[in-house]
């Protein structure tokens, strides 16, 4: 199932993740309806879908990240898989406030808005199925207020806000296995900390497969072709294994290393 969670503005974190668990809870409601085993939903998302995603799965009964009519429902996960998604948002603002810093140091690009060339129209029409204008195409929010919009304000603002959202704070014994995909040079999420987010839950002795591609980039499996992509074909192979495992609680140990 393809779940849409709102954004921001509109929802902070916290909101992202109770639209997440309303839609675990409304696939086990209606599991019978798809064939689906209510006990066997496994959860997955990309870059703020793995953040979410992985967040819903850790803190599935907390009471700041669960929605009033959720309270008492059923929104555990068998499993959780997180394409190159963010494990702690401390250090994502950091890593992002350095890189934008690096790109304002360098001499300013003019603000005009262009339409799209003829590879941007295609990758348009092949991730969203459609053609986009400029004007349909605004600017993203400045780093300082996206961050605002999430939690309310800056680390040194809400510091413990930036701990309640991410999952290395909610990691531990009793987390689902989980399946980590990333790419060694992702310029979005710095890889070091999904390394800490692994070894976190290895300490923990929760089941855990770490995929980590050299020389790859963020969304390394939307950017190019899956199929002549080769780290695409690599994470599509894993998770396939991955699930079989979670299927037939086939894990060999409970400490499943790196590739």
């Amino acid at each position: 199932m393809d779940v849409a969670y709102r954004c921001c503005p509109e929802v902070d974190v916290a909101g992202m993740v109770g639209d997440v668990k309303r839609a675990i809870a409304w696939m086990k409601a209606h599991a019978a309806e798809f064939g689906v085993r209510p006990e066997r939903v496994v959860l997955a998302g990309a870059s703020a879908g793995g953040h979410v995603a992985l967040l819903a799965a850790y803190a599935p009964n907390h009471a700041r990240l669960t929605a009033e009519e959720l309270r008492g429902a059923d929104t555990s996960v068998l499993a959780v898989v997180s394409y190159y998604g963010v494990p702690d948002l401390r250090a994502y603002g950091e890593h992002t406030t350095a890189r934008l810093a690096d790109v304002a140091a360098k001499p300013p690009a003019s603000n005009e808005r262009r339409e799209p060339g003829r590879l941007a129209t295609s990758l348009n029409r092949l991730l969203m199925g459609r053609t986009l204008t400029a004007e349909q195409s605004p600017p993203s929010p400045p780093h300082r207020q996206m961050m605002r919009d999430m939690v309310g304000g800056l680390p040194d603002e809400v510091p413990e806000m930036y701990d309640l959202v991410s999952p290395i704070h909610h990691g531990g014994a009793t987390s689902p296995p989980t399946l980590l995909f990333h790419g060694e040079h992702d310029s979005i999420v710095p890889v070091a900390s999904v390394r800490r987010l692994y070894h976190a839950l290895v300490a923990a002795r929760v089941p855990t497969v770490y995929v980590e591609f050299p020389r790859t980039e963020h969304a390394f499996d939307l950017l190019y072709p899956p199929l002549l992509g080769p780290a695409g074909q690599a994470a599509l192979y894993d998770l396939h294994r991955f699930l079989a495992c979670v299927a037939s609680h086939s894990f060999p140990s409970k400490r499943l290393a790196s590739k």
